[in-house]
């Protein structure tokens, strides 16, 4: 149907329409003349592509420009608009109408389809003749795309805001012209902001900034502002609550028409979590370090011990009642040594001779409670919580203990020197999960201040005066925890109270039963014994030990030495005590020879740095050895190689 015949047909129906219809008395229909010269000054409504109706007061149709779909004008004309509505929108065009025709005032609403997924705009405008009589005209526009496109955004910035909520970025804008800061939820969120506290200015800014990041802050943003270059930053923010976060922002400057800033936009992470894990790999990196050096400070440190112990225990029956006292005091200040020794080697994380045990963390806080009740003032209130009545771990327990007792001494330490008026320490020893079980021991002194607690588990690190600490017993809690597979963390605050946690790795099983060792025979022998080692101190050491013992020695100052010793077919050397570190050839270089060679004797390899075992080694002993331990290895290995 061309336009013109579709117009025309409008207007027959019009006419047709406007003679059938019944007068309205409130409402009376336009004479059909006007309705005529108002459809022909409007010839071209039929070429517009929005639909234009005209209605009467009980919302039929007077004219329609065109029709939807495969609608013919014959089956709209005359008939209520209504019935052409989807009906969810049917009662708000109802009521639009009815507001439009009473006011006079234009009225747009918005209709869609019953399936939702088309949608379209009407305007409706009340006209009124010379002689009072009205019509309602209504434009129909398809706003399909408009609100798919609308439904598209909405999408997408939902999409972004789910992102931006799952990687904790937030965003932030600021209108320097007129110091006007807005935050969205990510960024309160990050700095803890309520919607009463959200900074609206620079300054305000500033003061949630950690003290000492302020000035860098602001020099940071008044660069941007004089080049326009807002280069990344990373900075601490305080939180209302006192928490100290670490954030990482980055941003971008805009320009107004005169090429003056007028917006910087920008993103925040927290990245708090990010610079834990960096400290913790730090701290790694440096006891990697340590250890590296520890091997050979323990090397030359044993070697010296394994003069001093032993010819101590050897003169020990060859001196005077009276001069036997100075020996107990040269024993004691070696042992120490040694000690200190080996708790260089925990620190670095190199020990591991010593093989774990299930036992039960519960009887290893109870004992630690004992020591901690007996020994320290009892103006202490020394309290214990356990919420496990079984805890098995693997472990070394007396390593375990001994990182219990560093740290309540410690505590003890810092409530000594706040003088604490009501001084508190409490042990808590509570499941960390389904494999994990925790204790942590916290006392109400005054703090840990930021610069002490990010060193606290450092080697030689120490706040205590000259004479009273060697830095090295939580450096060396930190390395026995993690030789166990497990974590220890400090968390205090300047002023408030200290918390140790120590995180271990928990066993589903019983705890054994202890069982009593029965003490070893005297271990003699008159076996050959060949005594492999470069110091020639050390090397008289042992002969002297194993001398006492009945045995036959020979001396080798290296491993060549002593390969062509062992070759000689009439030493018959039954066993061979072997040092691990030697010029020219090691300890391991020494077996893998002998392994070559196709002799088989029990080789007893004795080492500074246990962590690193030579597997075809017989035994390994940690430097210095004592008598007793030696001779009684020695013995169970010749008895093992003659059975």
């Amino acid at each position: 149907m061309s336009d013109q015949h579709r117009n025309q047909s409008g207007l027959s129906s019009l006419r047709l329409a406007a003679h059938a219809a019944t007068p309205n008395a409130e409402y009376p229909l336009m004479a059909e003349e006007t309705v005529k010269r108002l459809l022909l000054e409007s010839s071209l409504l039929a070429h517009l592509s929005d639909i234009v109706s005209i209605l009467d007061a009980n919302l039929r149709f007077l004219y329609v420009s065109r029709t939807a779909g495969d609608r013919s004008l014959s089956d709209v004309l005359g008939t209520c608009v209504l019935d052409h509505i989807p009906p969810p929108s049917r009662s708000q065009f109802e009521d639009a109408f009815q507001r439009a025709w009473s006011s006079g005032d234009p009225v747009t609403i918005e209709a869609a389809s019953d399936d939702g997924l088309y949608w379209w705009e009407n305007r409706l405008v009340r006209v009124t003749d010379g002689e009072g009589l009205s019509v309602m005209f209504t434009t129909t526009c398809d706003i399909t795309p408009r609100k798919r496109a609308e439904q598209a955004l909405r999408e997408s910035e939902g999409r972004m805001r789910d992102a931006m909520a799952a990687s904790g970025i937030g965003t932030f804008a600021w209108d320097p012209v007129r110091d006007l800061l807005v935050w969205d939820e990510g960024a309160c969120r990050i700095f803890g902001f309520e919607n009463s506290s959200v900074p609206v200015s620079i300054e305000r800014y500033v003061e949630v900034l950690h003290p000492e990041d302020r000035a860098r802050v602001q020099q940071h943003v008044a660069h941007a502002l004089r080049t326009g270059e807002y280069h990344d930053l990373e900075h601490r923010i305080l939180r209302s609550s006192g928490e100290i976060r670490h954030v990482f922002s980055r941003g971008s400057t805009s320009r107004d028409d005169h090429d003056n800033i007028n917006m910087v936009r920008g993103g925040l992470l927290d990245i708090t979590d990010r610079k834990r894990l960096e400290e913790q790999l730090r701290q790694a990196h440096k006891m990697e370090a340590i250890g590296q050096l520890t091997a050979g400070v323990a090397h030359n440190f044993n070697n010296l011990l394994s003069i001093v112990l032993p010819n101590v225990e050897l003169c020990r029956d060859a001196v005077p009642p009276d001069a036997k006292i100075y020996l107990d005091d040269i024993e004691h200040a070696a042992l120490r040594a040694s000690e200190l020794v080996r708790q260089l080697m925990l620190a670095a994380r190199r020990e591991g001779s010593i093989e774990k045990v299930e036992c039960d963390l519960v009887a290893m806080v109870e004992r630690t409670l004992r020591i901690c009740r007996s020994t320290f003032d009892r103006a202490i209130d020394i309290r214990c919580q356990l919420d496990l009545l079984e805890a098995v771990i693997e472990a070394r327990p007396g390593e375990i203990e001994q990182v219990l007792l560093n740290i309540c001494i410690n505590a003890r330490d810092a409530l000594k020197q706040a003088a604490t008026k009501d001084p508190r320490l409490l042990l808590h020893l509570s499941a960390d999960g389904p494999d994990m079980v925790e204790v942590s021991i916290t006392d109400n002194g005054s703090g840990v201040a930021p610069e002490v607690k990010s060193h606290l588990f450092e080697p030689f690190f120490t706040t205590k005066g000259v004479g009273r600490g060697t830095g090295l017993g939580l450096a060396t809690a930190y390395g026995i925890v993690g030789d166990h597979g497990g974590r220890i963390s400090c968390d205090s605050q300047l002023g408030g109270p200290t918390t140790f946690r120590i995180e271990l790795p928990r066993l589903r099983k019983p705890v054994p039963r202890e069982v009593p060792e029965k003490p070893a025979p005297q271990a003699t022998g008159t076996e050959t014994i060949l005594v492999v080692d470069d110091e020639s101190m050390v090397r008289r050491a042992l002969r002297g030990v194993l001398e006492s013992g009945g045995f036959r020695v020979l001396e080798a100052g290296d491993g060549q030495q002593g390969l062509a010793l062992i070759a000689q077919s009439n030493t018959n050397i039954s066993l061979v005590v072997l040092d691990r570190s030697m010029p020219r050839m090691s300890g391991e270089d020494f077996l893998q020879e002998l392994t070559r060679t196709g002799r088989t004797l029990p080789v007893i390899l004795l080492t500074g740095d246990p962590g690193q075992q030579a597997l075809t080694a017989s035994a390994v002993m940690v430097k210095p050895p004592r008598a007793a331990p030696l001779l009684a290895t020695v013995r169970n290995l010749l008895d093992q190689s003659r059975a």
